[in-house]
């Protein structure tokens, strides 16, 4: 970096110009160094007047300044110090810093890295890694490894207006965690690579308002689900989009009886899902390598999937609309599913609609067998109650033993 030279001052002003040079100089000579702590600001802003009679610098400030997590200072020190000492941490490339109980309590806090090679471990020795409960919190571009099994490695607890993005999380425990009354987060374009502990999940969100969790990528979990919702308080605005998790699953379950509105599970690429109470959610366009189960999803839009294994639509499920779908196992609707419209999908496998009301029923490819269908509607508006519909003309049966 080169900063200009002042070549020719009035008599007035050399003394001055000489001053501001002199703290050109000590820029200059700080960013050679390597120096990029309190005495640099990220951006550089200068305020004040140059006194000319006291040849110094009134009302001199730098904002945002960065400190730079190494040797010499720890990551724990710099969150502390952050209200004083700048608010941007930094993770200086090649150096592993150790988060270990860490609380982060003050508000607009940056964590950042170089990427992999800017690491923060958590170890077993400690019993979670980092809690976050300031708002406006944002962490990027950084590996964080952990050996602390069944904890929580990283708990957004209660921050809004948070930032997870371009991150590594990789080793055993819960690896980050969205919890309580949180709103306005966004999750995006990290890899989730789990350890060998079958207690562990990748990312756990337990409440979300006004969320968005896209583009990661999640491997290495076993028992539980790569990617888990447990969400226990009315929730708008969820959406989990364009996430892969090949051979992993997905769990998303929320208690019943709360307010859930513009909610989406779009475009995601997992082993199986389970879904739980998903009242007007739109599951659209997503890659299920096994097996799909919703239960209890009244209003829910579930279209345009493709499913590899079995698929049951079950629970306490009305007007809801299952479209365009391929179930290359069986199909099951369960006994007590209202649903408004069954159309234009593909079933491989047998399909059991369990004598379940079925509304509009046209467009289907059934290849395997198919029994239970529209034995009966009720509650529909112009039709008389135990009126029995014949959709065979309105639908394709490839298998002959089908029975409606």
């Amino acid at each position: 970096m080169a900063f200009p030279t002042l070549s020719t001052y009035s008599d007035g002003e050399t003394p001055a110009d000489t001053k501001l040079n002199e703290i050109i100089s000590a820029v200059q000579a700080a960013f050679a160094a390597g120096i990029i702590g309190a005495n640099i600001a990220d951006p550089l802003v200068m305020q004040g007047d140059i006194d000319m009679n006291g040849y110094s610098l009134n009302n001199f400030s730098s904002l945002n300044k960065v400190q730079v997590v190494n040797s010499s200072l720890s990551l724990d020190t710099a969150i502390a110090n952050a209200a004083s000492s700048g608010r941007v941490i930094l993770i200086e490339p090649g150096y592993t810093a150790t988060a270990e109980d860490i609380d982060v309590s003050l508000s607009n806090i940056t964590i950042l890295g170089y990427g992999h090679s800017s690491v923060i471990n958590v170890p077993n020795t400690a019993t979670y890694g980092i809690n976050v409960t300031g708002d406006n919190f944002r962490m990027a571009n950084l590996q964080v490894t952990s050996a602390l099994a069944a904890a929580d490695i990283v708990d957004i607890y209660g921050s809004n207006n948070t930032i997870v993005e371009n991150c590594y999380f990789n080793g055993v425990g819960n690896l980050l965690v969205i919890d309580y009354t949180t709103e306005y987060i966004v999750i995006k374009n990290n890899i989730f690579n789990g350890g060998v502990t079958s207690t562990d999940y990748g990312l756990s969100i337990k409440n979300a308002d006004n969320a968005v969790v896209c583009g990661n990528i999640f491997d290495g979990f076993s028992a539980l689900s790569a990617l888990k919702a447990t969400i226990t308080t009315d929730t708008n605005g969820l959406k989990i989009a364009d996430n892969v998790g090949y051979d992993q699953d997905m769990s998303i379950n929320f208690n019943s009886g709360l307010g859930v509105t513009g909610c989406s599970i779009t475009g995601n690429n997992f082993r199986t899902f389970l879904g739980e109470q998903l009242d007007d959610f739109i599951i659209s366009d997503n890659n299920f390598t096994t097996d799909f189960t919703a239960t209890s999803c009244d209003g829910a839009r579930i279209v345009d999937n493709r499913v590899g294994g079995d698929m049951l639509v079950d629970g306490t499920s009305s007007t809801c609309v299952i479209s365009d779908n391929t179930v290359e196992g069986t199909f099951e609707l369960g006994s007590s599913v209202a649903t408004q419209m069954f159309s234009n999908n593909a079933i491989i496998g047998a399909s059991d609609f369990n004598a379940s009301d079925v509304y509009v029923c046209m467009g289907n490819y059934f290849y395997g067998a198919t029994t239970g269908l529209l034995a009966s509607v009720s509650g529909v508006s112009g039709v008389p109650d135990g009126t029995t519909i014949d959709v065979t003309d309105a639908n394709f049966f490839g298998n002959p033993g089908t029975s409606t």
